[in-house]
């Protein structure tokens, strides 16, 4: 609804119908008073209706440069807008591939796995073995004969060595086919003839 205000402007009283807000038609009515009166201070001999009109054209001047950098604005906005859906385009595009990588990825896993059940045999399950049996081949392995340990020969200094009598080991079951070496025989052996 339209309303009507009174102004004082550089000291002009103006009646003005508008239906802008009373701080919106303050404000306006206040930054044209101090622009008038600045245009009076920079020149004495500048009549009213003249300084109206400098004081007009230098708003006008600013609304021009305001409209063009609007439109350049608008046009920059443009070009993004475009460059936005591009973007937007090639990323439902990425979004597309990756879900079918995800897809064929799933699917060789599942291949690699079935084919390692299938290579790997089936856990053999374990034979019952009765009490009997288990104490069987403890016995057995308790009895099986120990592997003969090799005769260790030691080297003898030259000097006069006092032979002292030896045991000779048992004698070895007849059923094994080797004999082992005795071992006074092999020390004996070493020694020259001046040294016995």
């Amino acid at each position: 609804m339209k309303q009507k205000y009174t102004l004082n402007i550089a000291d002009m009283q103006l009646n003005v119908v508008t239906e802008a807000a009373p701080e919106t038609v303050e404000k306006i009515s206040g930054m044209i008073d101090r622009k008038m009166r600045e245009i009076f201070l920079q020149s004495r001999s500048v009549t009213r209706n003249e300084a109206a009109i400098l004081c007009s054209m230098e708003f006008l001047s600013e609304r021009m440069g305001m409209q063009s950098r609007v439109t350049e604005l608008e046009e920059l906005n443009k070009k993004y807008d475009e460059v936005l859906r591009l973007i937007k385009t090639r990323n439902d595009e990425l979004t597309a591939e990756l879900e079918k990588a995800e897809k064929e990825n799933e699917l060789l896993r599942s291949l690699i796995t079935t084919k390692k059940e299938e290579e790997e045999p089936a856990p053999t399950p374990a034979k019952p073995v009765s009490p009997s049996e288990l104490l069987e081949e403890i016995a057995v392995a308790q009895t099986e004969p120990e592997p003969a340990q090799p005769v260790q020969v030691k080297a003898v200094r030259k000097r006069r060595v006092k032979a002292e009598p030896v045991e000779e080991p048992a004698p070895a079951p007849a059923d094994t086919a080797e004999k082992p070496h005795n071992k006074v025989g092999a020390m004996y052996d070493l020694l020259s003839f001046d040294e016995v």
